[in-house]
């Protein structure tokens, strides 16, 4: 009976914050337009890189996400149907490594836990006082992966890295891109010779 009752007391501990990955980025669902993007990205104050943007990619500056400056956005398109979107995060007063801790663990009390990895390549190593040298140098990879399945092969997925000093975010909806896979897919098999 007491193991039943504390099985009852942990098993919605085990599921607090473990919801699905959300299929928007800044509150702008996957599948909307470039026109949709921008029109919210401009009424929040966020400005349009105009030499960086392309008819695929849409780069954009002046936003916060999650209370964090973001140095820029990239919202990426297939058929003007966004797929994939990112942030770099600016680190002015900590460390690019406490930056991404930080980021880590805000989105792991949403998400849960995600895979988290580290590799260090020698000379460095965990634990030898100059981690961060060896972020800066490239020696170092930090990242971290959530997943979320959205329907039986589609899946979106969050994915944290330290690119040498700075942090980047990226949102993936794999409904989008697997929808323009089978279309591609399809064209070439019509396109084979018979």
């Amino acid at each position: 009976m007491k193991k039943l009752l504390l099985m009852l007391m942990v098993l919605p501990l085990l599921s607090l914050g473990q919801s699905k990955i959300t299929r928007a980025f800044y509150e702008i669902p996957f599948s909307s337009t470039r026109e949709d993007i921008t029109n919210s990205i401009l009424k929040r104050g966020g400005e349009i890189d105009k030499q960086r943007s392309t008819d695929q990619k849409l780069v954009v500056s002046n936003l916060n996400f999650r209370n964090r400056e973001a140095l820029s956005v990239v919202f990426l398109f297939e058929k003007d149907t966004l797929y994939q979107a990112s942030a770099t995060l600016k680190n002015d007063s900590i460390s690019v490594l406490d930056l991404f801790l930080h980021t880590k663990n805000d989105i792991d009390t949403v998400y849960g836990r995600g895979e988290f990895k580290k590799e260090f390549i020698l000379p460095y190593k965990e634990g030898d006082g100059v981690e961060l040298i060896a972020i800066r140098r490239g020696f170092a990879n930090y990242s971290c992966t959530w997943q979320s399945v959205l329907s039986n092969k589609h899946k979106a997925l969050i994915s944290l890295r330290i690119n040498k000093n700075n942090v980047e975010l990226t949102y993936e909806d794999s409904t989008v891109i697997e929808k323009f896979l089978a279309e591609r897919r399809n064209t070439l098999k019509h396109n084979l010779p018979k």
